[in-house]
């Protein structure tokens, strides 16, 4: 992992019997994270660790895009200014 932190991604109890709790922060390099990769992400929000109350900021809904360019056979109209 090439993260300097890293987030647990579930509650568990390591086969040495560190506890983990989901989304409890680590650091990349502790040798705990190093010997359980697999219990560990560097991407919080592709572990569902990240909770929003609404759609994310990057991924507008696809009505609200406008295509800048008609389709084939499609006529565009202009609504002249006031």
């Amino acid at each position: 992992m090439s993260a300097k932190h890293v987030y647990a991604t579930s509650d568990t109890m390591l086969s040495d019997g560190t506890p983990t709790r989901r989304g409890e922060l680590w650091l990349a390099d502790d040798p705990l994270v190093q010997q359980y990769p697999q219990a560990f992400t560097d991407d919080p929000e592709a572990a569902g660790l990240v909770r929003r109350s609404g759609p994310a900021p990057s991924s507008p809904s696809a009505s609200a895009v406008e295509t800048a360019t008609a389709a084939p056979g499609e006529r565009r109209t202009r609504t002249p200014r006031a």
